[in-house]
This record gives structure tokens, sequence and C-alpha cells, in this order.
């Protein structure tokens, strides 16, 4: 009896290829992650806990000018994955670049 059936079962991806090919899904999204949570979650937390401006005018006039300066530079998040000039997302951005080229010329 011949098979009618428009839809058949696709085939089930090899154990052994999906270890070596679900690592480039997973970096995607540990990417993501990392960039929301340096850029947008933490920068909100550090925003809301950041003391008011009277507060801080208050413990700025007791300090010295040099340490006023750096007081006053430490109100404003910094994203940590931007330390070192960058070199995390440049680095990743290789990853996921030459991942995605090798993917499009491979097929």
């Amino acid at each position: 009896m011949p098979d009618n059936n428009p839809h058949p079962i696709a085939e089930q991806p090899n154990p052994r290829e999906m270890r070596f090919h679900g690592w480039k899904r997973a970096a995607a999204y540990t990417y993501l992650f990392i960039c929301l949570f340096d850029f947008v979650i933490m920068a909100i937390i550090f925003e809301m806990s950041r003391p008011t401006i009277a507060e801080l005018a208050k413990s700025v006039n007791t300090l010295s000018g040099e340490a006023q300066m750096v007081a006053l530079q430490q109100l404003q998040w910094i994203p940590l994955t931007l330390g070192g000039a960058g070199m995390f997302h440049i680095a990743f951005g290789a990853i996921l670049t030459g991942v995605a080229i090798k993917d499009k010329l491979g097929k």
C-alpha cells in the first residue's frame, strides 16, 4: 500500500551532530543574555540604587577635590563588557560571524 501522507516524519538528527551544532545557538543566546544584562538590566538597577542629588551634594562636600571627581565618575554605570577596549564584543562577534559565514558558504 503506497504512503499517501504528504508530510512524512522527518529524520531524527544524529545525537553527535546535535552536540556539535547545538553550540552555535547556545553561544548566540549567551551573548544576547550577557548584553541585555550588562547594558539594560544592570544600568536600570544601578540607576534605581543611585543616591539623590541632595544626598550626593551633602556627601561630596566633605571630600577633597580629587575624591570629589572620583565620586562623581562612579555615579554612571559603565558596562563591564566594554572594559579592555571592548575585546569581549570583538571576540564574540568574530565567533558568531565566522560561524554564520561558514554555514552560509557551506550549504
